[in-house]
């Protein structure tokens, strides 16, 4: 079970690997415009700033905190103080703040909020603008009319009260003097005149104390404990890092792209990954292909091509014993088989080994008529199909030829038809192994399935792939080019597929 997840997350980084590799621009790209994203976010979303003014309020009559309420329970301090915090954003108290600032508060793009602290009778006022400035006047004018306010309120309910208070005095002194006008015609102190004399007497003792005690009660609604101080700051992240977080989900959304394609897409690259499906790549080029004659082994031009089928070989030679027939056999989009046997042939015989090459490929000009004869020989070319109808390796006699050759050599290479095909398949069945060709970033995962299961049943089990590139091609309304081991690399015969 843990090699099962050891092999999951390794081929899971191989997939994001290739990924990335492949589509770098487009992740690159996708991590730009992100950026530029949270730059132009940034850029829109504007900037604001906050200042916090603090005022303590003082219990004031007339007030949701007011002098009983001071000195009362928990509960209701707590309901007077949320009351007393809704009073800052009205209209009353906006008024006075503006005409404080001498402009309209709260201004278009401004806010204005209040908060209380737990278990204080503190209001934090916060005044939210888009320039530091206007946030610290805004915070410290509404702060100020906040106490204005309850100001206000404590000295009309004072001046309210103490109306009250003389009107009813007044009302008893006038009372009292005709209590005592009547009071005075009658001795008698049980007497009614006398009684009522007595309580108004009383009454107005009481109203006296009720406004020396109003005219005495504290009308301090509170202080500003904490100005409101200029912002130095921002609201909200810097640009740079909005920049940075635009740039982060681009290159991720870039990645997961990227991933996805690369799940999607089917082809074939070499430069991903060693196998496909299991199957080992024996050699990858993307070097255009030429046939290679002896005197490239030594030349810098082709040393990339030479090294390909070195490769080849070195896997050819360890992968099958020493008198196996191994035929080349191409998927779609097919690539002329005969070219690369050849290269193999010349490859094997330069390091020592005996053996030949035999051009089957029925869907190409014959390897004979684009070699010269020292080439072929050097190859070990051989051309059994002389003098034969086309169909005849399909038969024993032919098969009879291939075990002579089998016998004969260390390694025979077959150059057949295309996979798929009638002839592709009467090739693979003479070889005891085969070597598919793909092509580079062309040909796909599905045809390597399918052909590797053919030739499995065909009795030549698969050694590998060999990705190519470019492979001449000799056009059917061409002469066919030759080629002798003097010529230079770039031959003209050299076509790019």
């Amino acid at each position: 079970m843990q090699s099962d997840e050891t092999n999951d997350v390794k081929t899971l980084a191989t997939v994001v690997r290739a990924a990335i590799r492949r589509y770098f621009p487009v992740v690159i790209v996708c991590t730009v415009l992100g950026g530029l994203a949270g730059y132009g976010f940034s850029m829109v979303s504007g900037r604001s700033y906050t200042a916090t003014s603090s005022v303590i309020v003082r219990p004031a009559p007339g007030n949701p905190l007011s002098p009983q309420v001071g000195s009362s329970s928990g509960n209701q301090l707590t309901v007077s103080m949320a009351t007393e915090v809704s009073l800052v954003t009205t209209p009353v108290v906006a008024a006075k703040a503006s005409a404080l600032a001498h402009k309209t508060l709260p201004g278009p793009n401004d806010s204005v909020s209040a908060t209380v602290p737990p278990s204080t009778q503190i209001v934090l006022v916060t005044y939210t603008a888009p320039t530091a400035q206007a946030a610290q006047d805004g915070a410290n004018a509404y702060a100020q009319a906040f106490l204005d306010f309850r100001a206000d309120n404590a000295k009309s309910s004072t001046d309210a009260q103490l109306k009250a208070l003389n009107s009813q005095l007044a009302a008893a002194n006038t009372s009292l003097k005709t209590a005592a006008a009547q009071a005075a015609s009658n001795t008698d102190p049980r007497s009614y005149a006398a009684q009522e004399l007595q309580l108004y007497a009383e009454r107005i003792a009481s109203l006296n104390n009720s406004i020396s005690t109003a005219t005495s009660a504290s009308l301090d609604p509170g202080a500003i404990v904490r100005k409101g101080v200029l912002p130095t700051s921002t609201n909200g992240l810097p640009a740079i890092l909005l920049v940075v977080a635009g740039a982060l989900l681009g290159a991720i959304i870039g990645g997961l792209g990227a991933v996805t394609r690369q799940l999607g897409d089917k082809r074939i690259r070499s430069a991903d990954e060693p196998a496909i499906d299991g199957l080992p790549i024996l050699a990858a080029t993307t070097t255009p292909m030429h046939l290679l004659g002896a005197a490239d082994h030594d030349d810098t031009a082709t040393a990339a091509l030479s090294e390909t089928f070195r490769q080849l070989r070195t896997a050819v030679t360890t992968s099958a014993g020493r008198g196996t027939v191994v035929a080349l056999t191409s998927l779609q989009p097919s690539k002329p088989s005969g070219v690369l046997a050849y290269n193999l042939g010349t490859s094997l015989t330069h390091a020592g080994y005996h053996a030949c090459v035999v051009d089957l490929d029925t869907s190409q000009p014959p390897l004979h008529s684009q070699v010269s004869a020292a080439a072929a020989a050097e190859a070990g070319l051989q051309d059994p199909m002389a003098g034969s109808a086309p169909d005849d390796f399909a038969g024993p006699s032919f098969r009879a030829r291939i075990d002579e050759l089998r016998a004969t050599h260390d390694f025979t290479i077959l150059a057949v038809a295309p996979s798929g095909t009638a002839d592709g398949d009467a090739g693979a069945s003479l070889a005891d192994a085969t070597v598919l060709i793909a092509s580079e970033n062309k040909s796909t995962r599905p045809q390597v399935q399918s052909a590797r299961a053919r030739v499995l049943r065909l009795g030549a089990p698969a050694l590998g792939l060999l990705c190519v590139g470019p492979v001449p091609i000799v056009r059917p309304n061409q002469p066919p080019a030759r080629r002798t081991a003097g010529e230079p690399a770039d031959a003209p015969h050299v076509v790019h597929d």
